[in-house]
């Protein structure tokens, strides 16, 4: 009789414990009976006793069936049921395998199909034909995509438009633009003539600002003083008192003057040693300003 026991102890192979299973009857191994498939060369006696003394475990990448012709096995024994469950679960993973292959090989060869449809329709973008309904003895005129265009007429396009300097055009390959010139800049005028007798309008009065920074003043300088000192060379002249970093060293200020009335408030005269004025939002300087600058050094 097997050797079949109800017991605490852990299982020799998957170390989990074993409350029913096999005993080898020489070295008094417990084992599950699902673990007992799982190992090689155990010996099944015909009376269903175990001998699992030589067996080896084996390695979680091998295969069932490798297995299978290294047990030795009792005929008549209960380990019959065992191969055959062995060889049902082989057949029905090699059944899962081949179907997931054959739907792999669809999948591709479905998109190898889609693939050579794709690369036919474009090859034939160069020979669409026309789509309106025209007598086949007059000629039409092949533009857009019904030209063909190679690589050499390409080619020599490019090369024709650097020689020529028109790389900024239209290179008009397919002959479907017709050219249009444009000017390159707008003309400007400015009206001169101060008094015109018959002119019911005249122009709008520049109320331009320039702001400027003074800033190294004395930090007990009084704005309303500094305004009426200011306002004998500039009339309209706005002073606001800005917050310095130090005010202990030095005081800043923010003069606004029309641009008209500039002129006076920058000139160094007026202004006592070592104090600084700066303009707030520097002018733009022209190209024309810049050549002239250079002009002027190259002189010196």
């Amino acid at each position: 009789m097997p050797d079949r026991v109800k017991s605490g102890q852990n299982c020799a192979r998957c170390k989990n414990p074993c409350k029913t299973g096999l005993k080898c009857i020489k070295c008094g191994v417990l084992s599950h009976n699902s673990c007992l498939e799982k190992i090689r060369n155990v010996q099944m006696l015909n009376d269903g006793s175990v001998i699992c003394c030589a067996a080896t475990l084996l390695n979680g990448s091998q295969k069932v069936a490798e297995q299978l012709p290294a047990a030795v096995i009792e005929p008549g024994s209960d380990a019959d049921k065992i191969t055959i469950k062995f060889l049902e679960k082989l057949n029905l993973q090699k059944d899962l395998t081949i179907k997931n292959q054959e739907i792999a090989i669809n999948a591709l060869m479905e998109q190898v199909s889609l693939l050579k449809q794709r690369t036919e329709e474009l090859l034939n973008l160069g020979t669409v034909s026309p789509t309106t309904a025209h007598d086949g003895n007059c000629e039409q005129k092949q533009t857009g995509l019904q030209r063909h265009i190679t690589n050499k007429d390409a080619s020599l396009a490019i090369m024709t438009a650097q020689t020529r300097n028109t790389c900024g055009g239209v290179i008009n390959l397919n002959n479907d633009v017709n050219p249009h010139r444009r000017n390159n800049s707008r003309r400007i005028l400015t009206g001169k003539k101060e008094s015109l007798e018959n002119c019911p309008f005249k122009a709008a009065v520049n109320n331009a600002q320039s702001h400027y920074h003074v800033t190294n003043m004395g930090p007990d300088t009084d704005q309303s003083e500094l305004q009426v000192y200011l306002k004998g060379f500039a009339p309209n002249v706005q002073v606001v008192k800005m917050n310095a970093r130090r005010p202990d060293l030095y005081a800043s200020f923010k003069i606004s003057v029309p641009r008209n009335e500039a002129e006076p408030i920058l000139n160094c005269e007026i202004w006592p040693t070592d104090v600084i004025v700066n303009e707030f939002f520097p002018p733009k300087r022209s190209s024309e300003h810049y050549r002239q600058r250079r002009g002027d050094a190259s002189t010196k």
